[in-house]
């Protein structure tokens, strides 16, 4: 019932002793009132503290891309340096390989033929972007460079990673690297020509399920929750973790311009977001995720509803959700301004040619479908 429904049926019960004839005392009269009067207050206290009269704190599914097929072990999304709609997501899609997926509706998928089983990072540098994915037949991490014309991968090199990479996350031209024990390493890659080098050191640290780059600093999810900087590279990002959580699947941290915004992926589907958790609507039945790269994150415009940024979950069905920054900062009295983590380009970079991409559907990657 509404408030003004409420207040009508006080009213009537006001009156109806008036209705009864004149058998009623002026103090019976009255004191029904009274009790009516009162019985009216109760209802819109109850009113007021039930959560249904508060506005729901939700963000809401915007595309949903997919399915793959088999396992996602990793995700990391691009975004192109001159054409914000142009952006992509790398999947590390097992032995199907690596996928290069398009966020917008108008273009195709390239793939790396390989078995790509563990994490996924890419890293924006002066003379262009870089990404790095951990391939299982090699047991190497593979280095690629990503063309903005085709959004294809050119393989540049590659790293011995002994005991797989279940994580990457990338500082510049450092690589951190956490095998499938939890541990902890520390890759420098020497880029010269167009080839790629890297060496390998072990880094002190716990055991290690996740991690999260900012651009300026890299943070790990250890197995009991707690979130650290990591000592790698050039750290110079600000200092501050988010609170912990025994729980969180996956962890993603978003450069704001008022400092970075912490978000963990907790079983039940809900986004905490600093030390908020909110609901995010269209994950109807499969709202855990998969893995614990199952959330990342992309700060900077990648285009449409996504030109403040975007968040990505990996659903049990292997679906990738696809949700606006914006919804989420909005629900949770966020900074919506998240700083990109590409170069600023110069002049003549951005005149680069800009690619028409023709519309036709994703071959490989049946089963897309709009937000639930």
């Amino acid at each position: 019932m509404t408030k003004l429904k409420l207040l009508c049926a006080g009213a009537v019960l006001a009156l109806l002793p008036a209705c009864g004839g004149n058998d009623d005392t002026e103090a019976e009269k009255a004191a029904d009132a009274a009790q009516a009067a009162q019985e009216e207050r109760r209802i819109e206290v109850d009113m007021a503290a039930s959560p249904a009269s508060v506005p729901a704190r939700t963000a809401s599914v915007a595309d949903t891309l997919g399915g793959f097929e088999g396992e996602v072990s990793g995700l990391a999304f691009w975004q192109h340096p001159t054409v914000p709609f142009m952006s992509a997501i790398l999947a590390a899609n097992g032995d199907a390989g690596l996928f290069v997926v398009p966020l917008s509706e108008d273009g195709t998928a390239s793939q790396v033929e390989g078995l790509f089983n563990g994490g996924v990072a890419v890293s924006y540098l002066p003379g262009g972007s870089i990404a790095a994915a951990y391939e299982g037949g090699s047991g190497d991490v593979q280095i690629f460079a990503i063309s903005p014309a085709d959004r294809t991968l050119t393989l540049l090199g590659a790293v011995e990673a002994a005991n797989g990479a279940k994580a990457l996350c990338f500082l510049g031209r450092d690589l951190l690297r956490i095998d499938e024990s939890g541990r902890q390493h520390a890759i420098r890659l020497t880029i010269e020509d167009d080839s790629v080098t890297g060496t390998t050191a072990p880094m002190a640290g716990p055991s290690a399920k996740g991690c999260t780059s900012t651009g300026k600093a890299i943070y790990v999810l250890a197995e009991n929750g707690n979130v650290q900087k990591a000592n790698i590279g050039d750290q110079t990002g600000s200092a501050e973790v988010p609170p912990s959580n025994p729980a969180a699947i996956s962890i993603a941290a978003l450069p704001t311009t008022k400092g970075p915004v912490f978000l963990s992926l907790l079983p039940d589907g809900t986004l905490q977001v600093g030390r908020d958790a909110i609901p995010v609507t269209g994950f109807a039945d499969d709202r855990a995720a998969v893995l614990s790269q199952a959330i990342t994150v992309g700060p900077g415009n990648f285009g449409g509803v996504y030109r403040d940024g975007v968040v990505g979950v990996l659903t049990r069905k292997n679906e990738l959700k696809l949700i606006p920054w914006l919804g989420i900062a909005n629900a949770t009295d966020s900074d919506a301004s998240t700083i990109s983590l590409m170069p600023q380009v110069t002049s003549e970079d951005s005149q680069s040619p800009q690619v028409a991409v023709p519309q036709i559907e994703v071959p490989s990657l049946p089963g897309s479908s709009p937000a639930e």
